[in-house]
C-alpha cells in the first residue's frame, strides 16, 4: 500500500489464546475459567473491525483517492481484478474460484508451497464437514454421549441440551453464570460425555471422506 501511495495500518488482534478455535465440544476448563463462551473474545473482535484505523483513514479521503485507495487495496491484497482465477473443485459438488496474486498469494506460497496443491487441500478440507454431519448427528454412540452430557450439565445446575446450544445461547459474559457454566461444560466434557462421541467420531469422519475425496480433486489455473 504505501508503494501505492497510502497509509495502510493494524487493527487490534487477538491473542493465540483468544484466537483458539472452540469446536462442538470444549474440554479446557483452565479456556472456559478465563473466556467463559467466549462472549468478550466476540465483542474485541467487532470492536476492532468497527474502530480499523483503515476505515477511518479511507473515510478522510477525497473522493476520487477513496476510489484509488480501494483499487491500491484489491491488487496489494490478491491481485486485484486482473489476477489469475484458481478453480477447485469441492467434494459433493460445485467450484471454489479464488484470485491468485498480490501479498495474498505471496504469503501463501511462502508458508504452504505450490499453490494450487495447497488449495486443493484446503477446499476438501473446508468442504467435508457437510457430508457427514447427517449421518453423525444419527449414530447411536454420538447420540449416548451427547446424553450424558446432558445428564451432567444438569447435574451441576446448567439446563442445556447439548454442547451446541450452549454455544448459541451464552448466558452475558458479566454474569458469573457465563463462567462457571462453561467450566461445568469443560469439566463434563474432560470427565467423559461428549467427548466419548463428538471429536473422535469427528475426526474418523474426516479421515474417510478425505480418503474418498482427495484423489479426485482437482485445481485448474
Amino acid at each position: 500500500m504505501k508503494g501505492h501511495g497510502f497509509r495502510f495500518g493494524q487493527r487490534e488482534r487477538l491473542t493465540v489464546e483468544e484466537a483458539r478455535p472452540v469446536g462442538y465440544v470444549q474440554d479446557d476448563v483452565a479456556w472456559a475459567r478465563e473466556h467463559g463462551y467466549g462472549s468478550r473474545i466476540r465483542e474485541k473482535t467487532d470492536r476492532a473491525r468497527r474502530e480499523d484505523p483503515n476505515l477511518r483513514y479511507r473515510a478522510q479521503l477525497a473522493a476520487s483517492r477513496r476510489a484509488a485507495f480501494d483499487t491500491a487495496f484489491d491488487t496489494a491484497l490478491d491481485g486485484g481484478r486482473d489476477a489469475k482465477l484458481l478453480s477447485v473443485d469441492v467434494p459433493g459438488g460445485g467450484t471454489i474460484r479464488k484470485r491468485v496474486g498480490g501479498c495474498l498469494a505471496e504469503a501463501q506460497t511462502k508458508l504452504y508451497g505450490e499453490l494450487r496443491t495447497w488449495s486443493r487441500a484446503d477446499a476438501v478440507a473446508a468442504n467435508l464437514r457437510p457430508l457427514y454431519v447427517s449421518d453423525l448427528l444419527k449414530d447411536r454412540r454420538f447420540t449416548e454421549a451427547v446424553a450424558a452430557w446432558e445428564h451432567c450439565m444438569r447435574q451441576s445446575g446448567h439446563a442445556y441440551a447439548d454442547p451446541g446450544w450452549t454455544s448459541s445461547n451464552p448466558p452475558s459474559p458479566q454474569t458469573r453464570s457465563s463462567r462457571n457454566g462453561a467450566q461445568s461444560r469443560s469439566r463434563t466434557s474432560t470427565d467423559g460425555g461428549s467427548q466419548r462421541g463428538s471429536p473422535s467420531f469427528d475426526a474418523s469422519a474426516d479421515r474417510r471422506q478425505e480418503a474418498r475425496y482427495s484423489p479426485g480433486m482437482r485445481a485448474s489455473c
